[in-house]
């Protein structure tokens, strides 16, 4: 449980860095995600209530943002690594 929290937060980590990179707020994501409010994505980036990004989010996110998926997943290895 506490290494699927671990991959979870590094992924929301990944998907607000790669957003701050691209200058965009949770809201406009969220919107070109098809959602209207930003509730989604702020609450995923922030783990709150349980809500994280699926894997239909990270593909959505990752040709909005116009970047490699496994972008997303960047650092997941090495928590993988840890638990072993």
């Amino acid at each position: 449980q506490k290494e699927l929290e671990a991959i979870l937060t590094k992924i929301a980590d990944n998907v607000r860095r790669q957003r701050t990179i691209k200058n965009m707020t949770q809201l406009r994501l969220a919107v070109e995600m098809g959602h209207k409010t930003a509730g989604l994505v702020s609450f995923a980036e922030a783990g709150i209530n349980n809500k994280h990004f699926n894997i239909e989010h990270l593909a959505t996110i990752a040709k909005i943002l116009d970047i490699p998926i496994e972008v997303l997943f960047e650092g997941v290895d090495q928590i993988l690594k840890k638990s072993d």
